[in-house]
């Protein structure tokens, strides 16, 4: 990955259509579908960066870390930041407590 790509992860794709699915019928659900088929369309990101056999790997250590401090972490999650980590990465997430101790650097778009 070069500094100027904008990428997304197969995972972050399966998060956003569960949300998606799971909202209720309505006009608020509508929009958001019409603006994420935008941004899917638009070339909005460069890459997809899949799960791999080593992102695979990474994330159930770092899951079990997190485990051994007694933290909860959420598989998908730390999917996520396998991905990015390998992919020497930041990751862009308004919920950074999350991904703190994973080691990727995080960025919160929200709070420029």
């Amino acid at each position: 990955m070069t500094d100027d790509m904008l990428a997304t992860t197969v995972i972050s794709l399966s998060e956003i259509e569960y949300g998606l699915t799971c909202m209720p019928v309505g006009r608020r659900r509508e929009g958001m579908l019409r603006r994420f088929a935008a941004l899917s369309g638009a070339g909005f990101y460069s890459a997809v960066l899949s799960l791999d056999e080593w992102a695979a790997r990474l994330a159930g250590q770092l899951r079990g870390q997190l485990k051994m401090k007694g933290l909860v972490a959420d598989p998908a999650d730390m999917m996520i930041a396998a991905i990015a980590r390998l992919a020497e990465a930041p990751l862009a997430t308004r919920n950074g407590r999350d991904f703190a101790e994973t080691g990727v650097e995080i960025i919160d778009p929200w709070a420029a």
